[in-house]
């Protein structure tokens, strides 16, 4: 079964962007701002990791971010920022609430992916790995 990631970002060209990278690791949710985002974390909504666009600490999305943060029921899922800001305050101020990444606007979506899949312990399915495991003399490949 593939991970479940919500996405909040109101651009819908680069949700579009995300939505097509992850597509085949993942199950992605996308919703433009924060009010539809808390509508899909109501009780019963698990993801494994949000995505959460924030340019400016006074956006509704912070305040979503902030939420998160401080949930009994959601503060150890991973959350990743992206941002257009070049402020570094606020990439501070994300990164004391708890994040897990913060990424720049633009940014490499293979990189981006690879990230994503580091948060959520995927192994890369371009990468084929084989383990060599002796049992009882039988030669067995993972």
């Amino acid at each position: 079964m593939k991970k479940k990631i919500l996405l909040v970002e109101e651009n819908k060209a680069l949700s579009f962007l995300i939505e097509t990278v992850l597509e085949k690791n993942y199950q992605t949710v996308s919703v433009a701002d924060s009010n539809f985002a808390m509508q899909q974390l109501m009780p019963g909504g698990h993801f494994d990791l949000v995505i959460i666009s924030i340019d400016e600490v006074t956006s509704a999305n912070f305040q979503l971010l902030h939420h998160l943060s401080t949930s009994s029921l959601l503060k150890k899922m991973p959350i990743v920022v992206l941002s257009n800001a070049q402020n570094i305050i606020l990439q501070q101020d994300c990164e004391a609430i708890g994040i897990a990444a913060f990424m720049r606007k633009p940014f490499d979506p293979q990189l981006f992916a690879q990230r994503i899949d580091e948060l959520t312990f995927v192994k890369p399915t371009t990468q084929i790995t084989r383990k060599k495991i002796n049992v009882f003399n039988l030669n067995f490949y993972l």
